[in-house]
């Protein structure tokens, strides 16, 4: 149904703006809430030092998988800075983005 909407809202646009959206599809991808919580409570039991094996392992499958997504995101994110023209650290700023620190 969304992919239909948005399908139906952008149909007809040239190459590069349908490209941007694909691009920017893909930067927004991310974990439902729901595995962001579990993600979190795994990293607190971690932290706590309270954590199972086996909720270890989900952890370190957990980081893998989001590792590999913001990785994939960067790719995306460089694509969407050459087909604008502009640096990466401008366009993160104009999206909002900002590297995340501990």
């Amino acid at each position: 149904m969304a992919a239909e909407v948005i399908s139906d809202r952008f149909a007809g646009l040239a190459p590069d703006q349908d490209d941007e959206i694909q691009l920017l599809e893909a930067i927004n991808q991310g974990w439902p809430e729901q595995r962001w919580l579990h993600y979190r409570e795994l990293i607190e039991k971690r932290d706590q030092r309270t954590i199972s094996e086996a909720d270890l392992s989900i952890l370190i499958d957990l980081t893998t998988e989001l590792e590999e997504m913001n990785a994939e995101r960067i790719k995306h994110l460089v694509q969407l800075a050459r087909l604008r023209d502009v640096a990466l650290p401008e366009l993160m700023s104009e999206l909002g983005i900002s590297p995340q620190t501990k």
